[in-house]
């Protein structure tokens, strides 16, 4: 009978003092937590800019001192000179125009005809057109004293000048040079009118 209580001694005594410590493994600091590192942006591709369309200065607006946006075009449109309408010609319905041309010396300018010479209206028209002041240049200087502008008008037909009129304004000259002219030969058949300076 001793050992049933001697077992049951020794259970009371474990349930008393509770079990036996048990050894703790030596505690340490916990590891230190990494601070937050900010992730660094992905590399994106450079984008191509869209090519810029030059603003050429006719079609940029422009702004006044109020900030009102003016159509530079349109206000350069208003501001360029209108080309003035050439003046009436001395001959109406005029097909051949030379500006200058020098027969024997003799040069006469601003020439207008309306020709009916066929092929004579066209190149050899332009050289022969002079001819009848450069026959009658000695005449014509006899007329005026001194250096002498005049515009003449004048019909040819048949070969001669006919119907001869001075259109640049009134002189005492007129007459005499409208006399010196007229049956002087005329290749260009038609009506011209031509400037002359004659009195040199």
């Amino acid at each position: 009978m001793r050992r049933p209580l001697l077992g049951l001694l020794l259970c009371s005594l474990a349930v008393a003092c509770g079990p036996a410590p048990t050894a703790q493994a030596p505690t340490t600091s916990p590891e230190p937590i990494p601070a937050d590192v900010p992730e660094e942006p992905e590399e994106t591709p450079p984008t191509a800019e869209a090519p810029v369309a030059p603003v050429s200065a006719d079609t940029q607006p422009a702004a006044d001192e109020a900030g009102e946006i003016h159509d530079v075009s349109a206000a350069a449109t208003a501001t360029q000179p209108v080309k003035e309408p050439e003046p009436p010609s001395d001959v109406p319905g005029a097909n051949m125009h030379v500006n200058r041309v020098t027969t024997d010396g003799v040069t006469i300018e601003n020439v207008d005809c309306r020709s009916e010479g066929g092929g004579l209206g066209g190149l050899l028209g332009t050289l022969v057109i002079g001819k009848p002041f450069a026959d009658r240049k000695s005449q014509l200087d006899r007329c005026v004293q001194g250096p002498h502008q005049t515009r003449v008008r004048w019909t040819a037909v048949g070969g001669k000048m006919t119907d001869v009129k001075v259109i640049s304004g009134d002189s005492p000259a007129n007459a005499c040079i409208e006399r010196a002219l007229n049956g002087a030969m005329a290749t260009v058949a038609g009506v011209c009118a031509a400037s002359v300076e004659i009195g040199k």
